[in-house]
């Protein structure tokens, strides 16, 4: 029964300001959790993160991104990884 949740015709009070709030968070624990695996990363160096905003050289010095190419450069790397695997 969320699909109407936030929607126009329903009343943002707090009950559902509370329940969106939890979605939101749960969301963002699945996320978090999910970079933390895949980079390697602490979960709690992770979550210290969250709401800031990043250049990409930022992203690089916390260990979420590994360069900056271009999209080119980007193709013929992804190419380059799927002929060795």
């Amino acid at each position: 029964d969320r699909k109407a949740v936030g929607s126009g015709g329903e009343k943002f009070d707090a009950p559902l300001i509370e329940k969106m709030s939890a979605i939101v968070n749960e969301m963002s624990n699945q996320i978090a959790e999910f970079v933390a695996a895949m980079r390697g990363i602490p979960l709690k160096s992770i979550k210290s993160l969250r709401g800031e905003i990043f250049t990409g050289t930022d992203m690089i010095k916390y260990g979420l991104l590994d360069d900056i190419v271009s999209e080119k450069e980007a193709w013929a790397m992804l190419e380059q990884e799927i002929a060795l695997s």
